[in-house]
């Protein structure tokens, strides 16, 4: 196999892509990198499987066969952080690239990351996460409701024009050296891990550059389960993150909390309230429907997304957006209750 050299002198990349389960996605994905307007010479393609029983390995292992420049290596812990550290111990490239299974790059996607480090000298480049049409009107309705700022948006790299440093960036390009220097993903974690590594970064001294001009196609998972197991793990992250790193803390993380225990308290006094109390109860139930509704619509519009049935997408969204808001605050509820026993724990064995 023909794997790519250093011999003259030109950067080689090396694209890390953990992945579980993702058949469909991980083929358009490899597909895209095949069409790199950078030669096959100067990149690798990694492929992390964290033990697909769907026939995700066998279709990566098929296509980077072909493309004659990649492989597949196992994660037995299925873990998305150990398959990055995995994937970064097997690089053999000067350059690093994180990418997600569940995206598609531009052809242009690699050469622009290059040239965006060697002009501006930074540490990590990443650009701008383009949301792509997903196979059904639900998978468009969660993609919206994701990338919405009523739901779990908001951040520069979903929609800024302006480049610059920033904290942090989706599917970072970093140089080797980063890694020798900060070390490796915190493995401990279920979500979050490049955010906090990249805050690692940033704290020692490095800088990280984004570029509207650098593209990802992302493509949001079309099931509502998975909608709100990947947000009950973001918020069970952030508590361990925040613990970790106490100054990324911010009053506005609390709201999906304070969302969560309210549901939770209004459900457990429901048999026994009163009247006036089951209004109040439905006025606020009107409320958030109405605003996911007008919300998830609007940002569709701007966002040119159609929906064929309109009237099932205005359906969906609340729905959307509930899960999102109650999972992300239940996650970070159980998380502050595993926090307060390892706590506990870890003072018996301090004591001990």
């Amino acid at each position: 196999m023909g794997w790519p050299t250093r011999g003259d002198g030109r950067p080689v990349v090396s694209v890390v892509i953990p992945m579980r389960n993702e058949r469909a996605s991980i083929e358009a994905n490899l597909d895209a990198l095949a069409s790199s307007d950078l030669p096959r010479e100067r990149f690798e393609v990694i492929v992390v499987d964290g033990m697909s029983d769907d026939g995700s390995a066998e279709v990566a292992e098929a296509k980077l066969q072909k493309m004659g420049n990649g492989r597949v290596i196992k994660n037995q812990k299925r873990i998305t952080p150990v398959a990055l550290n995995l994937g970064i111990e097997a690089a053999r490239g000067d350059v690093i690239i994180i990418l997600g299974a569940h995206s598609a790059v531009f052809p242009d996607f690699l050469s622009k990351n290059l040239e965006t480090l060697d002009r501006t000298g930074a540490d990590c480049v990443g650009g701008r996460l383009v949301q792509g049409q997903g196979d059904t009107p639900l998978a468009d309705v969660i993609s919206v409701a994701q990338n919405c700022p009523f739901g779990s948006g908001g951040a520069a790299f979903r929609y800024s024009d302006r480049p610059g440093y920033v904290n942090t960036v989706p599917f970072g390009a970093y140089r080797r050296e980063v890694f020798e220097k900060v070390g490796g993903f915190n493995e401990f974690l279920k979500k979050g891990q490049d955010a906090e590594f990249n805050f690692r970064m940033v704290e020692s001294g490095m800088k990280i550059y984004y570029s509207p001009e650098i593209r990802t196609l992302y493509f949001s998972r079309a099931s509502l389960g998975r909608l709100f197991r990947q947000f009950v793990a973001m918020g069970w992250s952030k508590v361990f993150i925040f613990y970790l790193h106490p100054r990324l803390m911010r009053a506005y993380y609390l709201l999906p909390l304070l969302f969560a225990v309210a549901v939770i308290a209004v459900l457990a006094r429901l048999p026994w309230a009163s009247g006036k109390e089951l209004w109040v109860y439905s006025d606020a139930c009107i409320l958030y429907i109405s605003l996911s509704i007008v919300f998830g619509l609007t940002y569709a519009r701007r966002k040119g997304i159609a929906f064929p049935g309109k009237a099932r997408a205005a359906a969906l969204f609340p729905l959307c957006f509930f899960l999102i808001h109650f999972g992300y605050g239940l996650g970070i509820l159980r998380g502050l209750l595993e926090l307060a026993l390892r706590w506990r724990k870890w003072r018996r064995s301090d004591a001990h």
